[in-house]
């Protein structure tokens, strides 16, 4: 133990209490907090994602839920991209709007133009009895998007060229019961 002198003693500050906090030191926690919380959930996201893309994807299952609608002269079964669709886009986005037993997607790479797989898909998918929803002109656009209708079926045909890429992107989204704008 060390010795004080009565000076030192005498001259400590009195104890008046805890000390008051200033709204900037409770603005740093909600901070701190608020960004704890948004890097935990970005990081069960990426999460998430790593899980969706590693688990199989059953390709037969895939192929059946999107029977009648055909695949692309060159194109090519894109595994990775179907598995983002089905188990990322879709029920985040997508089945918001539509039962997830009633929603189905694919996707496939070809070497095409995506307007002209828009093109291809406009005349098959009319010989297979489905008529063309009108929709904006995505000619001009990196996304070419069609839309047919047949009874309580919509089809949805996404095609698009990344810059710099040979190849382009189709994805197919296939819902039944679809009811829309009648």
């Amino acid at each position: 133990m060390s010795y004080r002198s009565p000076a030192t003693l005498a001259a400590a500050p009195p104890v008046t209490g805890p000390r008051k906090r200033s709204p900037g030191w409770y603005a740093g926690i909600a901070g701190t907090a608020l960004l704890v919380l948004v890097g935990s959930l970005v990081a069960l996201y990426l999460l998430s994602m790593g899980v969706a893309i590693a688990t199989p994807l059953d390709k037969s299952a895939v192929l059946t839920a999107m029977q009648g609608v055909p695949p692309f002269d060159d194109a090519v079964y894109d595994e990775i991209q179907t598995k983002i669709q089905t188990r990322i886009v879709l029920p985040t986005t997508i089945r918001l709007s539509y039962p997830a037993e009633k929603s189905s997607v694919i996707a496939y790479k070809s070497f095409s133009q995506p307007y002209f797989i828009a093109a291809w898909y406009d005349a098959k998918m009319q010989e297979r009895g489905y008529s063309i929803v009108p929709d904006f002109d995505s000619e001009n656009l990196p996304v070419a998007t069609h839309h047919y209708r047949r009874g309580d079926e919509m089809v949805l045909v996404q095609a698009q060229r990344a810059p710099n890429k040979e190849d382009s992107s189709v994805v197919i989204y296939r819902f039944n019961g679809y009811r829309g704008n009648e």
